[in-house]
Order: C-alpha cells, then sequence, then structure tokens
C-alpha cells in the first residue's frame, strides 16, 4: 500500500505539469483512499478524466497539445492500470470545483474577472535539519478545499486601480504541528499591490488540521497558487 500511495503522488504530479504545460485550470487534493489501491483512488481517477476532457477539448479547438516528458516514462514503466487505477466510486470532479471566481468590489473588479486556485500537490515535511520527506496524510484547511476556496474568494479585496494583468502569485507557507500558518512568503509574484493582499489574506486564515507522519503532527510546508486572468476587451 506504501508504493500504492507514493506512485498515486507521483501520477498527480505529473498530472499538474501537463495541466499547467496546456493552461489548463486543474485542482489536485490529497488522497483520503483507505486500503491497498493500484496507485490511483476515485478522485484521482475523476481528475485524470478531468484533464482527458480538457485536452480533448483543445484538440478540438485546432490547439496543440503539449505532454510532459517524464510522463511516458512512467507510463510505460508502471502500466495503464497504474495510470487509470480500479473501478471508479461515486467520488466526481464535479464536487470540487476547478476554478473559482474571486469577486472583488465592484468598482475595483473590472480588470480581472477570474481567479483560480489550485489546492498544492507537493507537501514537504520540514526537520530542524531541513527537508526531510513527504507527509503521511497532508493538512487541511477547516472545512475542506472547497472552504478554503471559499475564505480565498471571500476575503480577497482587489487594489485599487488594478492593471490588466495574468499571471500567478504563490505563497508559500509553514503550517506548524498546532495546525497555525508561519512563515507565509510569496514564492512567485505578478504586482507588489496584489502580492501583499493575497499574503494578507492567507496569513490570517484560520488554524488547519496539521499534517502527520507515522501518526504524529509535523511541520508541514504547504504552497497555494491563485491564478489571475485578465478581462478579454
Amino acid at each position: 500500500m506504501k508504493r500504492g500511495k507514493q506512485t498515486c503522488r507521483i501520477l498527480k504530479e505529473i498530472r499538474r505539469q501537463i495541466a499547467e504545460a496546456n493552461d489548463i485550470d486543474f485542482i489536485t487534493s490529497e488522497c483520503q483512499y483507505q486500503g491497498d489501491c493500484l496507485g490511483t483512488c476515485p478522485k484521482c481517477e475523476a481528475e485524470v478524466r478531468y484533464l482527458e476532457k480538457q485536452l480533448l477539448s483543445r484538440q478540438r479547438a485546432g490547439l496543440s497539445i503539449k505532454t510532459v516528458g517524464v510522463s511516458l516514462g512512467l507510463s510505460a514503466a508502471l502500466g495503464s492500470s497504474a495510470l487509470y487505477g480500479q473501478e471508479t466510486a461515486k467520488d466526481s470532479l464535479d464536487k470540487s470545483p476547478s476554478q473559482i471566481e474571486v469577486a472583488g468590489k465592484k468598482s475595483h473588479a473590472r480588470a480581472d474577472s477570474l481567479t483560480s486556485v489550485k489546492s498544492a500537490d507537493t507537501l514537504i515535511l520540514q526537520k530542524e535539519d531541513g527537508l526531510f520527506g513527504m507527509v503521511e496524510a497532508s493538512p487541511t484547511f477547516p472545512g475542506g478545499q472547497k472552504a478554503l476556496f471559499d475564505y480565498i474568494k471571500n476575503n480577497f479585496e482587489y487594489p485599487k486601480n488594478p492593471p490588466s494583468l495574468s499571471g500567478r502569485i504563490i505563497i508559500q507557507i509553514l503550517i506548524t504541528k498546532k495546525g497555525e500558518i508561519t512563515d507565509a512568503k510569496i514564492v512567485r509574484g505578478i504586482h507588489p499591490d496584489y502580492d501583499k493582499e493575497a499574503l494578507r489574506v492567507i496569513a490570517n486564515m484560520p488554524q488547519w488540521k496539521p499534517g502527520t507522519l507515522n501518526g504524529k503532527p509535523v511541520d508541514v510546508k504547504y504552497s497555494i497558487p491563485v491564478i489571475f486572468r485578465a478581462k478579454q476587451e
């Protein structure tokens, strides 16, 4: 089962890279599947179906499809059963929105109409002597992923006179073993005012349920990307 979970994480990262290479809004969430699996869980299978649908739409629109080189090698090594897993259960990606609209004040929200929020896929355990490894259970926001989206959507306030821009802000935080948010910093910014507001919103989040390793709470680094798309004139 340990190997299955590790394979699941690797494939999840591959899907994220393919989505990013093709400019597809894509949300991944932590695996909650209990039991011995072939490397994917029902939610992961839903992610695969969503990604396939989006890639097919791009192809039908005459757009080129970009692939991630590492995925081809892993596909051959793991086989299709590892990529797609067992039969799909009731879980559906439709329950996890792939695009979140963040509405600022009407007078300020004209330049940017949509903001997507993606959950982090890579979680790194932090030890005193540096990076340690992967956690077995990732931290969770109170109420789950949708509640995190709603929190950012409802609390982000567009700066006055925002420039018309598109881009991604990546905020890295440390979620302590007590679930507290510390060390919030911008890893990738798009505009000083937007970066500052994103930091404010993230730094004021309520306590999370901490990540665990071997059944014990641990400090975990977590990245939250927020994507802005400028309104098309």
